[in-house]
């Protein structure tokens, strides 16, 4: 008989600041936040075994000296992240585009000396379709044509794979 038990709490704060202005042509819109995650999981474990009979009764009987054989387990696995971000867009005469963001994320899945990476990313774009010679031209509502570049991460590695493990066993020689 056995009886596993799994407890998780899990919290996110999102905090944002944005800010837009409009002077003429000129258009800028800026977002600046800072996040906080944490993820608490416990879990337990327990199991007997050898019962003279195996029924569903047995899982109460757990605690109870007539087990030959026992085993039981607990954990707690806890992580956390924080991150720093910001992203300013600017658009000139509704028809050019240009974005800057960066973002920096730090991770207790990660090493002690690589706890924090930092994401930069820009992107522009021309809005075709918004030029004199497409004007009109019905069929194309929303003509964009668009490039960007940036750098991702991925802090969702296995709790724990970023430190060492020792592990201790008899020998007899």
């Amino acid at each position: 008989a056995a009886i596993s038990t799994r407890y998780t709490v899990n919290w996110l704060l999102e905090n944002t600041l944005s800010f837009k202005k409009e002077i003429g042509v000129h258009r800028v819109n800026a977002v600046v936040g800072f996040t906080l995650q944490e993820d608490v999981t416990k879990t337990s474990f327990q199991a007997a075994y050898g019962f003279d009979q195996d029924t569903p009764d047995n899982l109460y009987k757990i605690n109870e000296a007539e087990v030959k054989d026992y085993e039981q387990k607990s954990n707690t696995y806890r992580w956390s992240m924080v991150s720093v971000l910001g992203r300013i867009n600017y658009t000139l005469l509704d028809k050019y585009l240009f974005t800057v963001a960066i973002r920096s994320d730090g991770s207790s899945r990660l090493s002690k000396d690589n706890k924090w990476a930092t994401f930069p990313s820009t992107a522009v774009a021309w809005r075709i379709s918004q030029e004199d010679f497409l004007l009109n031209v019905n069929a194309l509502s929303n003509l964009k044509l668009r490039a960007s570049y940036g750098l991702t991460g991925n802090s969702w590695i296995p709790m724990g794979s970023s430190l060492s493990e020792l592990n201790l066993k008899e020998h007899n020689f």
